[in-house]
């Protein structure tokens, strides 16, 4: 994965993590920190992904993550230790998908 953190000469990329499958894949390469920080908010959307944005020389920018509401934390509160995280998180998500 190292090479996959340097975007192209001028670019900033994007790379997804998913947390439960550990897997990771390049998003894209934007011509702006704006247009990768976009990026980087479609696909922590869902609950159980990340997003990183890297520079041309390999440096990380931002590192964003998917903030849950106050109900939401009480819900992983509540029910940690009785639901697995994948449980309580396809619920979380289960609940944005209806809003």
């Amino acid at each position: 994965m190292t090479s996959d953190l340097i975007a192209p000469k001028g670019k900033f990329r994007v790379i997804g993590f998913a947390v439960f499958d550990c897997g990771h894949w390049i998003d894209g390469d934007y011509d702006t920190e704006h247009e990768a920080v976009a990026a980087a908010k479609v696909i922590v959307r869902r609950v159980d992904q990340y997003a990183y944005i890297y520079t041309d020389t390999g440096k990380r920018l931002r590192f964003t993550l998917d903030r849950l509401t106050s109900q939401e934390r009480a819900f992983v509160m509540k029910n940690m230790g009785v639901l697995t995280n994948q449980e309580i998180f396809k619920h979380i998500q289960e609940q944005r998908d209806l809003k």
